[in-house]
Order: C-alpha cells, then sequence, then structure tokens
C-alpha cells in the first residue's frame, strides 16, 4: 500500500482550483507502514470559531510568510500537533478542494513513521488519533448532501468523519487507489463544499 502511494505522486490530473479565496492547506500524514499506513486525524477545540469538535486534519490558513501551501501544511502539523516538518517525506499534493468557508484547501501527502507520537496542542487540537488507511478502503461510507454535495461519511471508534475532510480522503484514495468513493453534486452544482 505504502508504495502505491509513493509511487502515485505526482498526481496525474491533478485537480488545482484557482478562485480568489483564502488559501489553507492541509496534512494527509500518512505512517511508514508498508502494508498498512495509517492516517493521522485531530479532534479540533470547541474553541474555534468554526469546525467545533469535528475530526479534521492538520492544516489551516496560510500565512503571508509562509512560502508555499506545503510549509502552510507542515507549519500548521507543528503548531496543532507538534510533528516535527523534517520528520515528513512530503510526496505531493492531492486534489485541491473549496470549503463553503470560504477556503481553498490544498492538501498535501507527506510519510511519517510509525512510531511518531503526536500530541494535540489544546488550543486547536485536543486529541490525536489514526485510523488505517485499509478502513476508508474497505468501510462502504455512508453518504451526507452537503451544499448540493453527496460527501462520503465514515464513523471510526466513536470518531464522524465528514465533510471536507472526508472529501479530501476520498480523492486521495480515488487517485492513487482507484477505489471511486462517491464524492459528486447532487445536481447540477458549483464546486464548493
Amino acid at each position: 500500500m505504502l508504495t502505491s502511494i509513493e509511487q502515485g505522486f505526482p498526481l496525474k490530473n491533478r485537480r488545482n482550483i484557482q478562485v480568489d479565496l483564502v488559501e489553507a492547506a492541509v496534512l494527509l500524514a500518512l505512517t511508514d507502514e508498508p502494508e498498512n499506513p495509517k492516517l493521522w486525524l485531530g479532534v479540533r477545540s470547541n474553541n474555534l470559531p468554526t469546525h467545533k469538535g469535528e475530526v479534521a486534519l492538520l492544516g489551516g490558513k496560510r500565512d503571508p510568510s509562509d512560502d508555499s501551501l506545503m510549509q502552510t501544511a507542515l507549519r500548521e502539523a507543528q503548531e496543532e500537533a507538534g510533528l516535527n516538518p523534517q520528520a515528513v517525506r512530503v510526496q505531493g499534493y492531492s486534489h485541491t478542494v473549496v470549503s463553503r468557508w470560504g477556503f481553498v484547501v490544498t492538501p498535501v501527502v507527506g510519510i511519517v513513521p510509525s512510531r511518531l507520537h503526536l500530541e494535540p496542542d489544546g488550543k486547536e487540537m485536543t486529541q490525536m488519533f489514526q485510523v488505517p488507511l485499509s478502513f476508508f478502503i474497505d468501510v462502504t461510507p455512508k453518504e451526507d448532501a452537503i451544499n448540493q454535495w453527496l460527501l462520503p461519511r465514515w464513523e471510526y471508534e466513536g470518531h464522524k468523519i465528514w465533510g471536507v475532510t472526508a472529501c479530501i480522503i476520498a480523492e486521495f484514495l480515488n487517485s492513487v487507489f482507484n477505489t471511486r468513493i462517491p464524492v459528486k453534486p447532487k445536481t447540477n452544482a458549483e464546486t464548493i463544499i
């Protein structure tokens, strides 16, 4: 599985949406276990203005001092969970998505050591946990209708993985493993999720 990820970048036909919105980046931090890598996810603090208590990828808004969206994702992962940027083997970018909150979000795919332990900062993230990639591939997700879109939703050990986070995970898996997890408009909808 890990080999497929490493060989899958750069993505062919990568969607890179160019719109005049606030830029953000997230990190798909995958462990380096060859047969079944795990994805790091976090639970957002209830003190944040949006997505309170929701499961999310590490990441956030691009700062003016960030040279690239890759730097944004790595900086945010360090701030939110103490992930040293030097521990991440960046593979490349996955498909860009536009969130209903007015962000154009670029996922960065990175491999991290499986022995790594991430600690939430307590301000933005209150919990960190891992989900095996095989879970997302083997378990048929439920579908949520969000802003004219049908998006996958998974439940894992009491955590609801949905919205933009689920969309980013599904599109990554669809691109690298051809999983065909549905991410589709209900009608002729806008590209905003």
